[in-house]
């Protein structure tokens, strides 16, 4: 949702296509409220419970998460990034601390990854989530570059509320009907890394093209 910020400065419509990738149907199907609400835009999130109603305003394309939240936690402060909880659920883990990130924080602009679409609608017959290693979606760097790229590639991220550890973030994809790779994974404990959603050392930090940068000492 963070693409809701700039929608004033494009004078664009709420809901807007142009944030939905055009093979991510669900999700256009879900940009009529109406229906949506009634639950007729099959499959979806339960259109009759209010904390769902933002799902219409949803986009394809994800930031990372480093953008609004802090690169790690801060010792001594209490300021920790924002996780997940479950693969695709949001939580603050206490913290009040969003935003204040600015582009000058980012050290290797066409390493880092800034938005990509959350499944491999254009790679493969059969979908998968972003992260998984097989899958290749379409990326946008910070350079402004758009590659597609097999995340295979890229760096395995990290763990960022103990970023000294070397271990990587996994998390179980608890997919639903509407999501990439329901068909493939659908009642299966799948797990994926946090790859470029949770970049070893935030901004600072590269997904592609290089080694991870050394976040020990954080």
């Amino acid at each position: 949702y963070t693409h809701l910020v700039l929608q004033d400065y494009l004078a664009s419509r709420l809901p807007e296509k142009m944030v939905v990738c055009p093979e991510d149907r669900n999700r256009l199907n879900w940009q009529d409220k109406s229906l949506f609400r009634q639950n007729r835009m099959q499959p979806q999130p339960d259109g009759g419970d209010p904390g769902n109603w933002r799902v219409s305003y949803s986009s394809t394309y994800e930031v990372s998460i480093s953008t609004f939240s802090p690169d790690n936690q801060r010792r001594n402060t209490g300021v920790y990034q924002t996780l997940r909880q479950e693969h695709n659920f949001f939580y603050n883990n206490g913290s009040r601390v969003l935003g204040r990130r600015i582009i000058p924080e980012v050290a290797f602009p066409s390493n880092k990854v800034y938005y990509f679409e959350n499944g491999s609608r254009h790679s493969s017959k059969i979908q998968t989530h972003a992260l998984f290693s097989d899958a290749k979606v379409h990326q946008l760097f910070f350079d402004n570059s758009v590659r597609m790229m097999k995340s295979e590639n890229s760096n395995k991220g990290f763990q960022p509320n103990v970023p000294s550890s070397a271990a990587n973030m996994e998390l179980i994809y608890n997919v639903s009907e509407w999501e990439p790779g329901y068909s493939r994974f659908n009642g299966l404990n799948a797990v994926f890394n946090g790859r470029f959603r949770w970049t070893r050392g935030g901004l600072t930090g590269t997904d592609f093209g290089g080694e991870e940068v050394d976040t020990a000492s954080w």
